[in-house]
């Protein structure tokens, strides 16, 4: 029975979202390339008063900034990498009615 419900909440589940490139820059190398970065820069803001709950406009806009000067080359890899896995998730939520069992398999 868990099963078959599993199933029917997997049907209904939303078509996936595109991840935008400058998520994507984030999730490929915040940890190593820019967040020691930040942390300096934002080291520096905590000393000038600006407000903790900040914290994530500021990495946005680091992390916006870092993307802007990158090469031509890395923008165009991550433009490519987006695409790539946006069409896999809309492969797999298309492929999610595929039914490759009977009512009858299902253990109740």
């Amino acid at each position: 029975m868990d099963e078959v419900i599993r199933s029917l909440l997997d049907i209904s589940a939303s078509r996936p979202r595109k991840k935008s490139e400058l998520t994507l820059y984030s999730e490929m190398f915040y940890e190593s390339k820019l967040k020691d970065q930040f942390d300096a820069m934002w080291k520096t803001c905590l000393q000038s008063g600006i407000p903790h709950k900040k914290r994530i406009h500021f990495i946005k806009q680091f992390t916006m900034e870092c993307f802007s000067k990158e090469s031509e080359e890395i923008k165009m890899d991550i433009r490519e990498k987006c695409e790539r896995e946006n069409n896999e998730a809309l492969e797999s939520w298309k492929g999610r009615m595929d039914w490759s069992a009977t009512a009858e398999s299902y253990e109740a």
